[in-house]
């Protein structure tokens, strides 16, 4: 894609005591056969180290933020957000990596239709040391991504995520409260599902990373806190009945799942 015609994207990173994997993170977005890049490396406080990385990049746009350190990412998500120069944005976690085609591929649907509002990916799973877990991934994509779909699920990889800034505008940030961290991303998913196109990019062009210090929770007590976004959103989004009953009971039966598995 010529340069010259080729929208701004603005890439953000939030980052917390993980300089080793945000390197390898770093270089896979540099990476990109998409060129027109701005990326903003923020940091859940200030951290020394991060800031020196990131002044050694000089051939690159690459800027260095951050906020008071609160131990949830959204707070410096939106600081990225806010900051943001380019018309579409996207998103990766510290620890996991892209494949440099990406954002290009994305970029071609968003080019093709201009209502889409939100391009996601497929994903494979790396462990730390970065080699590919098979048999790990997501474990279902619907045949259409709507509300009614991601009502049911949060089938979005967050590091997959490419998005008009635009549609921030209609639907907000994400909820930048401590009851909702690890969960955010959903919280914005279905707001944006609720007046929003998205398209689902059936191609692994993440890799995403589990180790021990991923922000994670037992999956009993993430079915639980996705009562907490129902509670927080149904009554914005009103909903009809039946679409929040089949919501709350896919949430329930998980929850028992979860609960007689012990996980």
């Amino acid at each position: 894609m010529p340069l010259e015609n080729a929208a701004l994207i603005t890439v953000i990173v939030v980052t917390y005591n993980r300089l080793s994997y945000l390197k390898l993170t770093i270089d896979s977005i540099l990476q990109q056969t998409y060129k027109n890049l701005e990326i903003l490396v923020i940091g859940d406080g200030d951290q020394t180290d991060v800031k020196k990385y990131v002044e050694q990049l000089v051939d690159f746009q690459v800027e260095y933020l951050f906020v008071p350190h609160c131990g949830y990412p959204a707070k410096a998500r939106n600081l990225g957000i806010e900051t943001a120069k380019g018309s579409f944005i996207a998103f990766c976690d510290d620890d996991d990596l892209w494949h440099p085609n990406k954002l290009e591929h994305q970029m071609q649907f968003f080019n093709q239709d201009s209502s889409l509002d939100l391009c996601f990916t497929n994903r494979t799973v790396i462990d730390a040391a970065g080699n590919i877990i098979e048999g790990k991934g997501l474990n279902w994509i619907p045949s259409k991504t709507n509300l009614s779909t991601i009502l049911l699920t949060n089938f979005i990889s967050y590091s997959s995520v490419l998005l008009k800034k635009e549609i921030l505008i209609k639907t907000g940030l994400f909820p930048d409260e401590l009851k909702f961290k690890a969960i955010e991303d959903y919280h914005l998913w279905i707001r944006i599902a609720s007046c929003g196109k998205l398209y689902f990019l059936n191609e692994k062009l993440v890799h995403y990373r589990i180790h021990e210090n991923n922000i994670t929770k037992k999956l009993s007590v993430g079915a639980k806190s996705v009562l907490l976004i129902f509670k927080d959103l149904f009554p914005q989004l009103r909903l009809n009945y039946y679409l929040k009953l089949k919501a709350y009971m896919g949430v329930y039966t998980k929850y028992i799942i979860y609960r007689i598995k012990g996980i």
